[in-house]
This record gives structure tokens, C-alpha cells and sequence, in this order.
């Protein structure tokens, strides 16, 4: 067996992928364990504990990524829950089962739990994401100096998306403005109705683009933007599928990576979606919009429920001077 030394392998680096791929291939992974996140102060990502052993025709996935005591700034693991780990290490369930060699290898070697343990999906009239788009490319990225010399506190109608404004089916309205629109940013440059996919963020998330005429939206390098058929597709029926449970399940089988997880261009192209006939598209994306409007009405509440908290005092204060 070659000897790769005492290195820090960057994710995603072809070194760490030949040493996955050599590890695998010679049986010498006897399980895989997916932990929780934040379970390290520094940093907090999640992270997967390999049991080397030798001679393996298979291997044990387990996801333990629910098996966490969550703390003010990380998590911990407790007795329970690492006995819980170790039950899944010999019970197969939801959460484990035993993967063979040959199985890892045709997906590329990788080392997620949840690609392989995630459950088949029933789906009426699977099809494939990119028969359903005209395209499908990723945002632009952004150096942190190059966006401080852009960014501008003046509405100029030219915004960018970064991944933290992409929520729960909509995109956030408070984006950080630009103040002009360079040339090479047109290419990521969001349509009404576009579908946006974070590429790294977990779970993943999908919403659809408010670009009405008149404003301008560049996506960010972490997002994909994936411009539908709308005739074929309605891009809030998509965002609900995404954002239902089957929808996540679907999701995790084309996540990449360990520690540092990610999706690709191709993966999403692949990614087989339900389409509905249009009529039963329409009814789920009003029930979705409807759900959003509701969720955005009470945001604005809270939010004045906070401004009026913070001026009690203030208020009440100036009125007995």
C-alpha cells in the first residue's frame, strides 16, 4: 500500500480523492460514520470517522447526524448518543446498512452516508432536471475586495444574492447593493421566476428569483441558477418538491464530499424530478406561495413586535421628563 504521509489534504483535492478511492478499492474501510456538525469549536463543519479494516467487501454507511446534544456555541456527543452509534453499527435501519465495495467504487468512491442510505423515492413521471430547463449554470463569485469596491449603500436597482439570503422557497429582499453592472456579471444574472439551488449550504435549499423588470439580481458563485421551461415546469411547484421531505431525500443523493459537502452542474442536470400534469403543478404552488405569504406576514409582525420592544423604554422614559 503507498504511503501518502503526514499531510493536510484540502477537500476536494486530487490527492484526497486518489487516497479515498486507493481506500475503498483495497477493502481497508470497515464502516463510515457521518457526526454531527459543530461538534469541533474550530471549525464547524461536519466532519466523518473512518474504521479502517482489512479485507472489506462492504461497507457500513451510518449517519449519526441527528445524534447530538446541542450547546450555546457547539454540540457534544453523550453517553446515549454514542451508544446509539454503536447499536447502529450492528442493527441495520433507516440510518445504517452495509454498502458494497462495488457499489462505493460506481459512485466515485464517496464517503457520504446519506447518498447511499437515502430511501427510494415513488414519483409520478420522474424526469430528469435538465430536460425541464434551458439552462443551468452556477452565480458568479466574488472576491471580498472586489465586492467591498462594488457594493454601494445607494438603491442603484443592481443587487446581489449571496447564499444567506436564499430562504425558505423565496429569496430575502434586503440584498447588499451594487453600484454598477459590470459586463461579466451579466452571465449570472437572474430572470423572474429563475430557480435558485445553493450549491454548498446543508441541507440544501431552493427558492424562486423575484427579478421583475427593472432590477437586476446577480447570483452569487454558490448558487446555481436554473432556468426553467415554465411551460413544462411552474418553478414554485419545483421549490415545494425541494422543499418537502422527498424533495430533501433527492437532494442528498447527489451531495459530494465529507467533510466539506457540495452538489454539481451535472448532478442537478441528472436529478430526477415529479411532473404532475400542469393543473395539479398550479394547485401545489399555490398552496406553497400562499404558505410563504403567510410565513413573510409573520416576520413583518415579529419584527414590530421587536422595534416597539426596543423603544418601551425610550418612549415611556421621554414622556415622564
Amino acid at each position: 500500500m503507498r504511503h501518502f504521509g503526514s499531510v493536510y489534504l484540502r477537500p476536494g483535492s486530487i490527492l484526497l480523492v486518489k487516497a479515498r478511492a486507493l481506500l475503498v478499492e483495497e477493502g481497508l474501510i470497515g464502516a463510515v460514520i457521518s457526526l454531527p456538525a459543530n461538534l469541533l469549536r474550530n471549525p464547524a463543519l461536519p466532519m466523518i470517522l473512518l474504521v479502517l479494516e482489512h479485507g472489506r467487501k462492504a461497507i457500513r454507511m451510518v449517519d449519526a447526524t441527528d445524534l447530538s446534544v446541542r450547546g450555546r456555541r457547539w454540540n457534544t456527543m453523550g453517553a446515549d448518543e454514542i451508544c446509539e452509534v454503536l447499536a447502529r453499527l450492528e442493527v441495520d435501519s433507516v440510518h445504517s446498512a452495509d454498502i458494497p465495495v462495488e457499489a462505493v467504487i460506481a459512485a466515485d468512491c464517496e464517503l457520504n452516508p446519506a447518498r447511499y442510505l437515502a430511501k427510494e423515492i415513488e414519483m409520478t413521471n420522474p424526469t430528469p432536471l435538465g430536460e425541464l430547463a434551458h439552462s443551468i449554470d452556477r452565480g458568479i463569485s466574488f472576491k471580498a475586495v472586489d465586492l467591498d469596491n462594488l457594493g454601494t449603500g445607494e438603491d442603484t436597482g443592481i443587487s446581489y444574492l449571496p447564499v444567506s439570503e436564499v430562504g425558505f422557497g423565496r429569496v430575502g429582499s434586503n440584498l447588499p447593493h451594487l453600484a454598477e453592472l459590470d459586463v461579466k456579471l451579466e452571465r449570472a444574472r437572474l430572470a423572474d421566476g429563475d430557480l435558485v439551488v445553493t450549491k454548498t449550504s446543508m441541507p440544501i435549499r431552493a427558492a424562486v428569483a423575484d427579478a421583475p423588470e427593472g432590477k437586476t439580481v446577480i447570483a452569487s458563485g454558490n448558487l446555481f441558477i436554473v432556468r426553467l421551461d415554465k411551460v413544462r415546469v411552474d418553478p414554485y411547484f419545483l421549490a415545494a418538491f425541494f422543499a418537502s421531505k422527498d424533495g430533501e431525500q433527492v437532494l442528498s443523493r447527489i451531495v459530494r464530499g465529507s467533510a466539506l459537502l457540495t452538489i454539481s452542474v451535472s448532478g442537478l442536470r441528472d436529478l430526477n424530478v415529479p411532473l404532475p400534469p400542469m393543473e395539479v403543478q398550479k394547485r401545489i404552488a399555490a398552496r406553497f406561495k400562499g404558505a410563504l405569504d403567510e410565513i413573510a406576514a409573520l416576520e413583518s409582525e415579529i419584527e414590530g413586535a421587536r422595534v416597539s420592544a426596543a423603544s418601551a423604554y425610550g418612549e415611556e422614559m421621554l414622556a415622564i421628563r
